[in-house]
């Protein structure tokens, strides 16, 4: 009798840290252009399961694809909708921390889409974040590079080491994902390149 209660406990409580773990997803209908977005609950952050493709009035953007868009930063902050926002740097590294810390984390957060180049390291998308290698685009080619082996995110923090008398390129943080690992990276890149943007609700 002792060992059946004992099973049923353990029972229970994979039961529990299953939902504990569990993502909780849904959609979020853009009212500015009709758009419907997924989003996932990952620990206490709601994120849009997907890169922002809203065509802002003003601004420096570009397209990526049909389901997505590149934004310089300045164009980024302003880019999400009501309710919605680009994480800081303090958002991300939280992120990064709910999923393992920074050198497991991108593994969860990458899709296994064929678009990766292989081998996709740690590929789960166990976070359901869903995230792909689009790359970015570089204002300096005039062309989108590195696609299929990176993602680049934007954060809304700058680099507080950025230096203006060295003309430094290094002016904003932004969260890379690699083809060639499991990690999340925190980066640095000019405010003029085109990154992809997720928001984050307020």
């Amino acid at each position: 009798m002792k060992k059946i209660t004992i099973i049923i406990t353990l029972v229970f409580a994979l039961a529990s840290l299953s939902k504990i773990n569990a993502q909780q997803t849904s959609k979020f209908k853009d009212k500015r252009d009709k758009k419907v977005y997924k989003t996932v609950k990952i620990g206490t952050q709601v994120w849009m399961a997907q890169n922002l493709a809203y065509k802002p009035k003003s601004g420096t953007y570009w397209t990526n694809d049909k389901n997505a868009y590149f934004y310089d930063w300045n164009t980024a902050k302003k880019a999400c909708p009501n309710g919605w926002h680009i994480p800081s740097e303090n958002e991300w590294k939280k992120l990064s921390n709910k999923l393992g810390g920074q050198f497991k984390s991108g593994g969860k957060l990458k899709s296994k889409s064929k678009l990766w180049k292989s081998p996709n390291t740690g590929a789960t998308n166990s976070s359901k974040f869903n995230a792909k290698p689009y790359g970015s685009y570089s204002h300096y080619s005039k062309k989108i590079e590195l696609r299929g082996e990176y993602a680049f995110f934007w954060s809304s923090t700058v680099n507080p080491d950025f230096d203006y008398d060295k003309n430094d390129d290094e002016e904003i943080y932004m969260f890379a994902l690699d083809f060639d690992a499991a990690g999340l990276r925190e980066v640095s890149t000019n405010r003029k390149t085109g990154n992809s943007v997720r928001c984050i609700k307020d």
